[in-house]
């Protein structure tokens, strides 16, 4: 066995997402990485996410104290705060790979609608995404993927309509870090899906081209829940840049 200290990653969901998630990717990645879960579905404030985010530190810390840095995966929803947290605190984070996550702001009619469902929430009974809101999240090769679908409805179900509004509410009126992102240092892997509605090739293409050490990978086949329908090309693609860009970086630092 090697005396190297095995590389723990620190794990971040998306809306209405919990660890399982991530589920497929930890079976792939298991025994190579440790992994280190964000339960940013227990936030009921942007403060809580902030103390989410602290903790998972000092816990990478406790788990690797060789490197004392974050080595964060994050996912839609997630990922946007995983962006936030690095632009603010870079000395705490190694490397960042986002999946299906933008760092920009709503737009104006993104917003509107946005508030328009927060209202509709908070007066109407919720009975969990349609079938054709499943639909929309994946690539159309996965339409009829039972067990894809029933992940997706069972987070949801568990998580009820008080996280949804929380999630929707924190995340509406957010800030645009894409000026900030030039300030990253790290080694970053931007990821999306070819059919993804919400962050497309061009968005992700130009998040990995403003930051110094942006990388893109287009998960094929997959629409936005890249972690549940390409789980082992997923794990594929964060061992090769964790085992390889993350040592090639490490040994051109000063």
């Amino acid at each position: 066995m090697s005396e190297t200290p095995l590389n723990v990653l620190t794990f971040v969901p998306g809306t209405m997402c919990d660890e399982r998630v991530w589920h497929p990717v930890w079976d792939a990645l298991r025994p190579d990485f440790q992994i280190n879960y964000l339960p940013m579905e227990t936030a009921r404030s942007r403060q809580d996410i902030q103390t989410l985010f602290d903790a998972a530190f000092e816990q990478s810390c406790a788990m690797d104290p060789a490197t004392g840095k974050l080595h964060l995966v994050a996912f839609s929803m997630g990922g946007y705060f995983a962006f936030d947290y690095a632009v603010r605190h870079p000395e705490r984070v190694a490397s960042l790979v986002t999946i299906c996550a933008a760092p920009m702001a709503l737009s104006e009619r993104e917003r509107k609608q946005r508030k328009f469902t927060i209202e509709y929430l908070e007066t109407h009974d919720y009975s969990g995404p349609s079938p054709g809101r499943l639909n929309q999240m994946l690539h159309k090769q996965h339409h009829g993927d039972s067990p894809i679908k029933k992940i997706m409805l069972d987070m949801d179900a568990s998580l009820g309509v008080e996280t949804l509004l929380t999630q929707m509410r924190e995340t509406t009126d957010r800030e645009d870090l894409t000026p900030r992102l030039s300030t990253l240092r790290c080694p970053c892997l931007i990821v999306v899906g070819d059919s993804d509605p919400i962050v497309s090739i061009a968005q992700g293409d130009a998040i990995a081209k403003a930051l110094p050490h942006g990388e893109l990978k287009v998960a094929a086949n997959a629409g936005h829940m890249v972690p549940l329908e390409v789980s082992s090309w997923l794990a594929s693609e964060l061992k090769a840049f964790h085992e390889i860009k993350i040592s090639e970086h490490a040994h051109h630092l000063p």
